[in-house]
């Protein structure tokens, strides 16, 4: 009889990206502060997790949960956050795997195939994602409010049976998981995904429009806004929370289009508790708001809509640094412009919170295969 005991046990693997270019671009001294403060912030992360280190791995660590899967994603969203602030003039960057099942522990170690699965996933894995098996995404259900979205069934190396793999808490995951069957599609849907690509581009700019041209005084200026290509400056500060409020005028950026303030109706900026919202968990400085303006522009009297809103204020002083207005629709709250700027994410309509919901099963596997090209 096998008397070697085993455990039901989350297993997470992560791995530093570019590591070894990144040592030899600062050099025997600054790599060992980087080194220091790498896994300082990372086994802070996995304390608060209630996680438990391993080994290290030279690069990253293995680490186990013994009680909860929700516990491992959270500490692999809370370990994506922690390098934002490590290397400013060169992003660091993780890939991590997370696996569960029946592992041995032996002298401190541990064995078994969910760490060789973790392992794989977290090569599988893109800079700055996370893969979990199908296990784990089934294990976690809606706890901890993480979002997923499918990679299929991956042929990982030295595993004979393909694993069911998902994103957790990726950009890939803001629109709504379709099946994995939609993955290989993609060559005869690329010029659809043009066409979507464009009226997404659309909407956002409408909705940055509205935002940019709002002023303090609820939306009475005749001025007019420029909006750039993907976002526009302000040297206005971060919004303060309010029941209806306005955000910053903008002005520079090249002009792409110049659109009149509204005349015909208010644009709604309110602002509200972050809560369990999907985007703004683990991100404390984060203020969430609501902008509601109507669906046509044309037709003011007509549908309105309500767009998620996210201030980030910036790392240096909020009231002097300029403003980035983000169109999204991923997820910039950890965008390491904030060391300078204050950012304003507005999502487009269908990628985050949006009331009424827009969902159309065609352009959410265009999009799913958009971020597979």
């Amino acid at each position: 009889m096998d008397s070697t005991s085993t455990s039901t046990v989350t297993v997470l693997v992560c791995d530093l990206v570019g590591s070894t270019a990144r040592h030899e671009r600062l050099g025997e001294d600054a790599a060992d502060n980087f080194r220091a403060r790498f896994f300082g912030a990372m086994r802070s992360a996995v304390v608060r997790s209630d996680g438990e280190e391993v080994k290290n791995l030279g690069d990253g660590l293995l680490v186990v949960f013994r009680r909860s899967a929700v516990n491992a994603l959270r500490c692999a969203r809370d370990l994506h956050t922690a390098m934002a602030d490590l290397d400013g003039e060169d992003p660091v960057q993780l890939r991590i795997g997370v696996s569960v099942g029946e592992a041995a522990e032996e002298a401190g170690d541990w064995f078994g195939m969910p760490v060789i699965e973790a392992s794989r996933l977290s090569a599988a894995a893109s800079p700055g994602q996370t893969v979990a098996s199908g296990v784990v995404r089934s294990l976690a259900g809606s706890r901890g409010g993480h979002r997923f979205a499918s990679l299929g069934a991956l042929t990982l190396k030295g595993i004979t049976a393909p694993v069911e793999a998902w994103v957790v808490d990726g950009p890939e995951t803001a629109s709504v998981v379709v099946p994995p069957s939609h993955l290989q599609q993609r060559r005869g849907n690329r010029r659809r995904l043009l066409a979507v690509g464009v009226v997404l581009l659309t909407l956002a700019t409408v909705a940055v429009a509205v935002v940019v041209a709002m002023t303090r005084d609820g939306g009475s200026s005749t001025s007019t806004t420029t909006v750039s290509s993907t976002a526009a400056t302000s040297s206005t500060a971060s919004p303060e929370p309010s029941s209806t409020a306005s955000a910053p005028s903008t002005t520079g950026g090249p002009a792409l289009a110049t659109i009149p303030t509204p005349s015909q109706y208010t644009p709604q900026l309110a602002g509200h508790p972050c809560g369990d919202d999907p985007v703004a968990v683990g991100y404390p400085t984060v203020t969430c708001w609501s902008l509601t303006v109507p669906e046509t522009r044309s037709k003011p009297g007509g549908r309105s809509i309500t767009l998620a809103v996210y201030v980030v204020p910036s790392k240096a002083d909020p009231a002097t640094a300029p403003t980035v207005i983000d169109l999204g629709p991923y997820n910039a709250l950890n965008d390491p412009v904030q060391q300078v700027a204050n950012i304003v994410l507005i999502p487009s309509r269908g990628f985050t919170l949006t009331d009424p919901p827009l969902t159309c099963p065609e352009v959410d596997a265009l999009q799913i295969a958009a971020l597979a090209l």
